[in-house]
């Protein structure tokens, strides 16, 4: 095993500095989940695929251990539109924390991964939006939660989430999390939008992120 090379497209999502000039990178990658990889040895003129959310393929080594030495990265698009504006910088920031908590080692989501790459590529549009719009599909790709237009045990509108189901005021219980009808309109957007143009004029309230924030921790948790 210490001699098979492997080769991963994914995005970096995290960079620690160790020791001095080495680097553990946090990568998401298509067919092997999260990977976390050494980079040793990083100075200024090769430190671009160290910089977090660039896109690049990665060589690495598997080894015993969870940590595996790199090899070689050949970057594919260094994302920059992401680092022009602080509050697209701060969402990317959103995506990448909410894929680090949700995320295992070595477990294929191709499907969240095309996602992430289109999500990252739409985010100066709407930066706000479009992440909360990411977690909520996250959550939804993990079946953690299920969006739908009516109450799951009636015909009711609802405007609670409760284990990840909707329920109107007829079937929520204490503790169930609670919208507002306009709140409501914005999760449906989001989390069953499929045109990133669908959340160019969303604005969200600082309550809205709060629910949510909520929501995917008590979702992943569970």
């Amino acid at each position: 095993m210490d001699n098979i090379w492997e080769k991963q497209e994914g995005v970096l999502l995290h960079s620690i500095p160790y020791l001095g000039n080495h680097r553990i990178l946090k990568i998401f990658t298509p067919d092997a989940g999260l990977l976390t990889l050494m980079a040793k040895h990083v100075r200024a003129k090769n430190a671009a695929h160290t910089n977090p959310f660039c896109r690049a393929e990665w060589v690495y080594r598997k080894s015993h251990g969870d940590i595996y030495p790199i090899k070689d990265a050949a970057l594919l698009d260094p994302l920059d539109e992401l680092r022009k504006d602080y509050q697209t910088l701060i969402a990317a920031g959103s995506i990448a924390n909410d894929l680090l908590r949700s995320q295992l080692s070595h477990r294929p989501a191709k499907i969240l991964y095309e996602l992430l790459i289109a999500s990252l590529k739409h985010l100066p549009r709407n930066p706000l939006a479009i992440a909360q719009s990411f977690r909520l599909k996250l959550l939804q790709f993990e079946g953690l939660v299920q969006l739908r237009p009516h109450c799951t045990l009636c015909d009711n509108p609802p405007v609670y989430l409760s284990r990840g189901e909707c329920l109107c005021g007829h079937h929520a219980s204490h503790g169930s999390l609670s919208f507002n009808r306009e709140e409501w309109e914005q999760l449906m957007t989001l989390g069953l939008g499929r045109r990133f143009s669908e959340f160019d004029s969303i604005h969200l309230l600082g309550s809205f992120i709060e629910k949510t924030d909520r929501l995917f921790l008590e979702r992943i948790h569970h």
